[in-house]
């Protein structure tokens, strides 16, 4: 079994003060963890926003008008606050800030997210749950919708199949994610099967039947995608699985390690580009893949 090595990036002791929304990995690869405050006397939230890069930790303040909000950032001059839980599916959820905390737009996306992704066509990707709707649109039978940075809605596959190869009905999304080539990876659930597939912009589709029983579990945390290894990241007792080939037949369990060479089981995983990060507690490590 081949190791794959994590080091320990920071302590990070929690703000006793603050909510926590979810950590979310960019399209860099940085790590964005938010806390936010209960509402100020004019009605919106102020967040801190921590930044992770391996090099370095830097420290943002927003004030939104929501909670909950996951972030991304994209080149240094504008930020994405997403809201994955809204309370209504017509609310607004998705954010446009600029590097002065300048809000510029905002729009609705809907409710049910489960995962969403920023290409480096700075083109957003969300896919929702079985429950996903935007006013009366059942967002989860198309499995993901397409948007630009401004909220402009590109496609879904109900409106424009762009699959050249038919794949499964999609009942639920689970996880989406690209390499560095823009390449998608979309992985769901059609009600009868757990089903894998890889897309490009001109339609050019790979799919697989892929159910993760194998492993012991149907719902993996993340996937990530470098070159040509695919990373499994999070089965229930967060390991770490590697493979190289399309059908996945070559699906390799890593020994997880820390600095000092010991098994470590990480509570939350998550990676984007050539990163993975892992966070035990109140520590926070990462891993960059070569």
């Amino acid at each position: 079994m081949e190791n794959i090595k994590f080091t320990l990036f920071k302590n990070f002791a929690l703000p006793d003060s603050l909510f926590t929304g979810n950590p979310h990995v960019g399209q860099n690869g940085e790590l964005f963890i938010t806390y936010y405050s209960n509402r100020k006397g004019n009605g919106l939230y102020k967040y801190r926003v921590f930044h992770f890069t391996p090099q370095e930790l830097k420290e943002y303040f927003f004030e939104l008008e929501v909670d909950k909000c996951e972030v991304d950032k994209i080149e240094e001059d504008t930020w994405i606050f997403l809201n994955v839980s809204p309370e209504e599916e017509m609310k607004e959820n998705l954010f446009i800030y600029n590097n002065k905390r300048e809000k510029w737009n905002k729009s609705v996306v809907g409710t049910g997210i489960v995962d969403w992704h920023i290409d480096h066509k700075k083109i957003v990707w969300i896919t929702y749950d079985e429950l996903g709707l935007f006013g009366e649109v059942e967002l989860a039978q198309s499995g993901f919708v397409q948007l630009t940075i401004d909220g402009k809605r590109q496609r879904n596959i109900l409106e424009k199949p762009i699959f050249n190869q038919r794949i499964p009905n999609i009942l639920e999304g689970i996880c989406i994610n690209s390499n560095p080539d823009d390449k998608i990876w979309f992985y769901y659930y059609s009600g009868q099967e757990y089903c894998l597939v890889k897309f490009d912009q001109t339609g050019e589709t790979c799919y697989k039947n892929f159910s993760l029983d194998q492993i012991g579990n149907r719902h993996p945390i993340r996937w990530m995608v470098n070159k040509d290894q695919v990373f499994l990241l999070g089965d229930p007792h967060g390991n770490i699985y590697r493979n190289f080939n399309d059908d996945f037949s070559n699906l390799e369990k890593l020994n997880v390690l820390d600095e000092n060479n010991e098994q470590i089981n990480f509570d939350w995983m998550s990676a984007r580009h050539n990163i993975i990060w892992g966070i035990k507690g109140s520590n926070i490590y990462s891993s960059e893949i070569i």
